[in-house]
């Protein structure tokens, strides 16, 4: 009887072990595939030696965001279209000046209207190419001024505007260009190896300088007057004079308003701008 039936226990017992094993198996797959769900399917894969097709996606995200942060810094920079055009009307301004020294008046005209039009044109393009350049925010009002100083003082010469507003101008503007670099060596906490340190915008200790409303329209009224003033001597009459002179009390006006407005704004962030805060940008 013992005999017999060993042939039959061992049947069983294989039986048993084979549905252990089996059991068994399932078991680690349901956990397996358990634990790749909470994981997301990555970190579990990985320890079993498995290679889970879920990272491939992950992957290819983590290389697009490198490239698009590489190609932000790239354009950040100083050479970028933006930039590029605001350096044509800073340019601009020297030889529109020249221009009308030689009495050339409707050719300036021309060009200014050109320059003039790249002041809106800069901002366009950067905020289309999603361009947020710090340089670009110093650069855009400093061209501006080139532009319109350049040009009045040789309207100046040719007596085509008043001395005394010109003279407003160029005060309100050389005040507000130092201020603008004391801010700057505030921000460094008046400490830098080199000029090319201080003048990297877009390196350390980025700050943007952002104008206020009331600057631009100041900048408005400006080129609107410069323009103006050039038609005079080959369109003007006594009327059209007698406008140019109410434009000019307006830009006087404007000017002043804005140069106090930029004086209460420094003080009222006073404490900030030492800090290595922003300060809003004049144009």
């Amino acid at each position: 009887m013992y005999i017999s039936s060993s042939p039959l226990q061992s049947a069983m017992l294989l039986f048993l072990h084979g549905e252990a094993v089996h059991r068994k198996k399932t078991e680690e797959s349901l956990d397996l595939n358990l634990l790749e769900k909470k994981s997301g399917g990555s970190s579990c894969s990985s320890e079993l030696g498995v290679e889970s097709t879920a990272s491939v996606p992950r992957l290819v995200d983590a290389i697009d965001q490198k490239e698009s942060s590489t190609n932000v810094d790239t354009n950040e920079g100083f050479v970028n279209l933006p930039n590029m055009i605001s350096m044509s009307r800073l340019i601009s301004g020297p030889f529109l000046g020249w221009m009308i020294m030689n009495e050339w008046y409707l050719s300036a005209f021309v060009g200014l209207a050109g320059s003039g039009a790249t002041d809106w044109l800069d901002g366009y393009v950067a905020r289309k190419m999603g361009i947020n350049s710090v340089v670009g925010s110093y650069l855009d009002p400093l061209a501006d001024k080139v532009l319109i100083g350049s040009v009045a003082v040789a309207m100046v010469k040719m007596d085509l505007l008043p001395s005394w507003l010109v003279g407003l101008v160029l005060f309100r503007d050389v005040g507000l260009v130092g201020g603008a670099l004391y801010q700057r060596a505030t921000t460094l906490g008046w400490q830098w190896k080199s000029w090319t340190e201080f003048t990297n915008l877009d390196g350390t200790h980025r700050r943007k300088m952002e104008p206020l409303f009331l600057s631009k329209v100041n900048t408005v009224f400006q080129l609107v007057l410069v323009a103006a003033a050039l038609l005079q001597p080959e369109f003007g009459t006594l009327e059209t004079e007698e406008y140019i002179k109410y434009l000019s009390w307006l830009v006087a006006a404007t000017t002043a308003a804005s140069t106090v407005a930029y004086g209460a704004q420094y003080y009222r962030h006073r404490p900030m701008v030492i800090a290595g805060g922003s300060f809003p940008r004049s144009k």
